[in-house]
């Protein structure tokens, strides 16, 4: 089940152009009726005439555990009912101009201990046929179980050789399963209704963490879309 509400004030006149405030509930149940898990968050959002903002977000998570859960490594949730708070301040730039910048911390109560994160991306736009940008995701967590952090790292490349040909590449990093995974994909439309992808993924672990990536997996695809038109 999932509801939404919000609301946006626009100014007349002013160096602010919306101010949005709304709330949204997604549930989830079991087959019984029983709760399997819960997320209300109520969210502020001010942006001024160039596009950037500034943001306001309260969020209530609830989570019923039948099973004992390995978050992390040696780290185990036991069974039962939650119920944790966070609190999030962000920041950002329009997406108009050539170096955009999102940034973001937050702090709560997470099960029955704490998290703190913090979010932050950077992406440059020197011309209208390149992109690049860099994302960092941290997670400091405080169990009774035991602490740990969790780092997520991302790189993207992006080309735009025309408006029928586009080459986009990613990059990422997460030190909690120690894998590093490479998606590129090429993506050709010669006209309308007709779409040509070429894709590659492939992932790297360190299962004894002595900071040596072997392959995991890998995988090659081609895709081909023609829409029939009569």
């Amino acid at each position: 089940m999932t509801a939404e509400l919000g609301y946006t004030y626009r100014p007349i006149g002013r160096s602010l152009r919306s101010v949005y405030s709304g709330a949204t509930v997604h549930r989830i149940e079991r087959l019984s009726g029983d709760l399997q898990s819960e997320v209300a968050k109520f969210r502020v959002n001010l942006e001024n005439q160039t596009g950037d903002g500034l943001d306001f977000t309260y969020q209530n998570e609830k989570e019923r555990l039948l099973q004992p859960f390995e978050i992390s490594s040696g780290v185990i949730i036991t069974p039962g009912n939650y119920s944790f708070d966070q609190f999030i301040i962000g920041v950002s730039s329009g997406w108009q101009r050539r170096t955009v910048v999102n940034f973001s911390v937050g702090a709560g109560s997470f099960y029955d201990g704490d998290r703190n994160t913090v979010s932050g991306d950077l992406t440059l736009r020197p011309s209208p046929h390149f992109r690049t940008f860099i994302g960092y995701n941290y997670n400091d967590v405080s169990l009774p179980q035991g602490d740990f952090k969790l780092r997520l790292a991302r790189i993207g490349l992006d080309f735009v050789f025309s408006s029928k040909l586009s080459w986009a590449n990613l990059i990422q990093y997460d030190n909690d399963t120690e894998t590093a995974g490479i998606n590129s994909m090429i993506h050709w439309r010669p006209e309308a209704g007709r779409d040509l992808f070429v894709v590659l993924n492939h992932s790297l672990e360190d299962p004894n963490r002595d900071d040596h990536f072997h392959s995991a997996f890998a995988d090659f695809s081609i895709k081909f879309n023609y829409t029939f038109r009569f």
